[in-house]
């Protein structure tokens, strides 16, 4: 899937000579913590909710940093170094460049740096948390295997044979020189206890992981980037 998909064309983007007030009004109402900043259709750069604040709460100090008399603009505040998607990109880099930066949002943009749209991380994640089944009812086990000793198949046997079905697994790839190996598995029973006992019986090391409300993105997103690595391999 490409990110044409995801793009969002209703945040808002702001001009260089943006007050700073106003670009922290339109994050609140959007609920994101960074703007894209376009001129003339041009992307020019993005400015964040932490710099704003940082202008607005001590202005005396930020103005000493700069050297240069107070802006009543974000013109100061913006980032220009800033990652960016194409539309030839997919969902896959976008999340591969979400881990690289801190921001909530990636500018699309074409080959002439015109600004088309952009894609909010959060939007991101519920579309990851669709492919891999994590909104859906269930379980969710890790099995953690030698590479010597690996088989899928079996695996599925066990689980088939005792009333469960995988909605999902994800494959995650060892280190470099490890003899491990990870395989998530999303199961269609609540209680994944049955299947876990007969899988250790079998030798293999299990375990059940779950997300609470506190770490669920977190997870998530770090579930997309296991995801993402499996499929550069």
């Amino acid at each position: 899937m490409n990110v044409d998909h995801l793009i969002n064309f209703k945040i808002p983007n702001v001009t260089k000579n943006e007050v700073p007030e106003r670009a922290l009004s339109l994050m609140k109402e959007n609920h994101i913590r960074t703007l894209p900043v376009v001129d003339s259709g041009v992307f020019t750069g993005l400015v964040t909710d932490e710099k704003i604040l940082d202008l607005l709460q001590s202005p005396a100090k930020i103005n000493e940093k700069k050297k240069a008399p107070l802006s009543p603009t974000i013109k100061s505040l913006i980032e220009k170094q800033t990652l960016h998607l194409t539309l030839k990109d997919n969902v896959y880099e976008a999340i591969r460049l979400f881990s690289h930066t801190e921001n909530d949002i990636l500018p699309v943009l074409d080959v002439d740096s015109r600004y088309l749209g952009c894609v909010v991380e959060k939007e991101l994640m519920d579309m990851a948390g669709e492919l891999l089944s994590v909104n859906e009812n269930g379980s969710l086990i890790e099995i953690t295997f030698s590479n010597l000793y690996y088989s899928l198949s079996e695996v599925i046997k066990i689980i088939e044979e005792n009333d469960g079905r995988i909605m999902s697994l994800n494959s995650i790839p060892s280190a470099k020189g490890s003899l491990l190996h990870r395989v998530e598995i999303k199961l269609n029973v609540m209680d994944g206890s049955r299947i876990k006992a007969l899988l250790q019986r079998a030798g293999y090391s299990v375990k059940i992981l779950g997300f609470d409300d506190e770490h669920q993105e977190e997870e998530l997103r770090e579930r997309a980037l296991e995801l993402l690595r499996y499929f550069e391999t």
